[in-house]
């Protein structure tokens, strides 16, 4: 074993009264796996070596292009030099205006002024008489008036310039923020099933909010300072260029100590930003489940979990800081050394001639050089906080669209006019790598036909409502409705001409009305009542006081599972669809409510082909047909009766366990082989259309005597 494999051994372990015990270290990971505490701090820091830690110039671009272009950067610039300009020339035309006096003597030599903004230089030649007071000056108001003029232009300048940048630094936060959205938005089902919710909500709370206020405040700052620094620069050329021989090395050593310093700032900031989706997860899921955690009393050790997390986050965070700081104090020691240096020179050589030349050297000294290295501190964050820009921006670039389509049409406003779907050699998968999930099933379903989608756990059921709505895109094979291959179709009409009603209703934050009517195309409250009132919960939104205007809470916390999935139910009613998907809809509502939802469903949708995928096989009686499903792979296609009249037939042998189980069992397990033949269905008297089975006896149980049926058979009634 090696010497780091073994110290990080050692270091994932703390001596207790009880011995050794075992500890990890909880750090994020970039990649998709939700795993944080199996990955070393150690690790990260020797990773944050690769290009993808520092900071690329692309970014740069990046952010420039979401400003509105290389123009509006030019722009920005030219404020800066502008507002840098008039604050020299407003202290210029001080000192003009100072050395005029009283305006009745005339300088013998003539005399020089620069200045810029806290280095103000004032070069005096020796004159043959005092110029007296400057308020004895007979042109005193003119002065005055010119002066304040100046300092008007330059307020004026300063604010327009400061809202400016301010306008386009947002714009360039809020093109960043659209584009992650829209990516997000836009991302296959997978990305969130492989992501974390940490790492998302990474991106969209501390990188954006590194954009919207941290980095602008530091883009200002340094842009201010530089040119500064070069006003500072020029005024010396001109006025003092022999002092270049003593800045210009100083400024040389200042930039290769940020070009060894960079880098380190650079990766303490990468680790501060993936450091902090673990807790960020840690935090969402506690919030989640808090009812749950409480039930168990457990409450302490997701508290301390979360400690450890946020701990893990802490220390990069504090070192980016604290770096900042030793890199501040030893730039302050090389100032002081400069500073000394220069002042021990002037002592050793100052002579009655030099006397003002000295001061102004001591003068520029301090200045420049603490002006130099408070813009290199600036230069330095400034690039590290650039790394939340250049995150977003791998999101933005790295993201893959979901829905594609090679020839995209637009099918017909009232597409699907019938509602045919057929299956042709269909498979998906989830995720590249992986078996598929539907293996290359072939069915046919006629306009208006009522399918119900039965099989085990893992079977496929719910995986062909998520073919319909191209949720994952197919591997191989076609779906078509009504002619039309789905994968030609944009994905924003495929959906919008579908519906789906999960097990697991969703509510948004908002109005009931809205809820309903997400898109606000209904303006009715009549058809609002009529949707509620076939739902079977018009009573309780009438007993409310807002009624239809009621606020929902986020989650539907102010309403039951039950009340929750019927307002669900209404919503799919009020979208008017041809082909409607339920996956198990009346699962959250009490017996009685089922029965009446299930006489909603069969009164409104008459003319809608309907696919009810089943974890009870009790729901599917009524059905047309019922779709078995095993392993990914279709084994029956039939009528309900006449799968039970076969001897051998799969559902026929779910049938069997049902009547073995108690009262809306699940058909979720594999059947028992030995089942009872006297008892009979709860359901099956309620059923119109359901004939008498045909009784087993033990000795020749179904699921016993099952054979293997090939993928060919399809349907039932081709076969007969």
């Amino acid at each position: 074993m090696s010497e780091k494999a073994l110290n990080r051994q050692l270091s994932m372990m703390s001596m207790t009264a009880g011995g050794v015990q075992h500890q990890f270290s909880v750090i994020s990971s970039t990649s998709l796996c939700a795993d944080y505490e199996n990955v070393d701090l150690d690790d990260l820091a020797t990773s944050t070596g690769r290009p993808d830690c520092m900071v690329r110039p692309g970014t740069y671009i990046t952010y420039i292009k979401a400003m509105g272009g290389v123009a509006i950067f030019i722009f920005m610039m030219v404020s800066f030099m502008v507002s840098v300009a008039i604050q020299s020339m407003t202290t210029a035309y001080l000192a003009y205006w100072l050395d005029q006096g009283s305006g009745h003597v005339e300088l013998n030599s003539s005399n020089s002024y620069n200045n810029e903004s806290n280095i103000n230089v004032s070069y005096y030649q020796n004159s043959s008489s005092h110029i007296g007071k400057a308020a004895d000056n007979p042109h005193i108001n003119t002065y005055a008036f010119i002066y304040g003029m100046f300092l008007l232009t330059m307020l004026l300048l300063l604010v327009g310039r400061s809202i400016i940048f301010v306008k386009i630094l947002l714009k360039a936060s809020s093109c960043l923020h659209k584009r992650l959205i829209e990516r997000t938005m836009r991302s296959p089902m997978k990305f969130f099933d492989t992501n974390p919710i940490g790492i998302i909500l990474n991106r969209f709370s501390a990188d954006l909010d590194e954009l919207d206020v941290r980095l602008p405040a530091n883009c200002e700052l340094f842009l201010q300072n530089v040119f500064l620094v070069l006003s500072a620069l020029v005024l010396i050329t001109v006025i003092f260029p022999f002092d270049l021989l003593a800045i210009l090395p100083l400024v040389v050593i200042f930039c290769v100590l940020a070009y060894m310093f960079a880098p380190i700032l650079q990766q303490l900031k990468f680790m501060d930003n993936v450091t902090r989706s673990p807790y960020l997860s840690h935090l969402a899921a506690s919030v989640e489940g808090i009812a749950t955690i409480n039930s168990f009393n457990q409450g302490q050790r997701f508290y301390r979990k979360f400690c450890d997390l946020l701990n893990g986050n802490s220390v990069p965070f504090f070192l980016f800081y604290a770096a900042n700081r030793w890199l501040a104090v030893f730039l302050d020691c090389m100032t002081i050394v400069v500073t000394g240096a220069t002042g021990f020179l002037i002592v050793f050589t100052l002579s009655s001639d030099n006397s003002s030349e000295a001061g102004l050297a001591l003068s520029f000294a301090i200045q420049i050089t603490s002006l130099v290295q408070y813009t290199l501190r600036l230069s330095m964050e400034t690039i590290s906080r650039f790394s939340s820009v250049q995150r977003i921006q791998d999101y933005v670039e790295t993201f893959q669209a979901e829905g594609t389509s090679i020839n995209p049409q637009e099918p017909a406003a009232n597409w699907p006019s019938e509602g045919a779907i057929t299956f042709k050699q269909y498979k998906m998968k989830y995720n590249e790598g992986q078996a598929p999930v539907i293996k290359g099933i072939s069915v046919n379903i006629q306009p208006g036909e009522k399918i119900g989608v039965v099989g085990n756990s893992g079977s496929g059921k719910s995986s062909l409502g998520v073919a319909l709505f191209r949720l994952s895109e197919a591997a191989a094979g076609t779906i078509t409705i009504d002619n039309i291959n789905i994968r030609d179709v944009p994905l924003e009409i495929l959906r919008s001409r579908l519906s789906i009603l999960v097990q697991d209703p969703v509510l948004f934050t908002g109005t009931i009305r809205y809820n309903l009517d997400p898109s606000g195309t209904i303006k009715s409250d009549d058809i609002f009542w009529q949707a509620l009132e076939k739902c079977h919960i018009k009573n309780k939104i009438q007993s409310l006081d807002g009624g239809l205007d009621t606020l929902v809470e986020e989650n539907g916390r102010n309403f039951s599972m039950g009340e929750r999935q019927l307002l669900c139910l209404a919503r799919t009613l009020l979208r008017n669809s041809k082909i409607l998907v339920l996956d198990e809809a009346t699962a959250s509502v009490d017996g009685t409510t089922e029965a009446l939802v299930q006489q909603t469903i069969k009164e409104c949708c008459k003319n809608c082909t309907l696919l009810m995928i089943a974890h009870r096989i009790n729901t599917v009686w009524d059905c047309d047909k019922v779709l078995v499903m095993e392993g990914g792979k279709v084994v029956e296609f039939n009528h309900p009766t006449v799968l039970l009249q076969k001897s051998f037939s799969r559902f026929k042998s779910m049938f069997e366990m049902m009547k073995s189980q108690p009262r809306g069992a699940s058909i979720n397990e594999d059947p028992m082989p030995s089942v009872s033949a006297s008892r009979t269905s709860p359901r099956l008297p309620s059923s119109p259309r359901l004939q008498s089975p045909i009784q087993h006896t033990p000795s020749s149980s179904p699921f016993g005597e099952l054979s293997p049926l090939t993928d060919e058979i399809y349907d039932d009634d081709a076969m007969m």
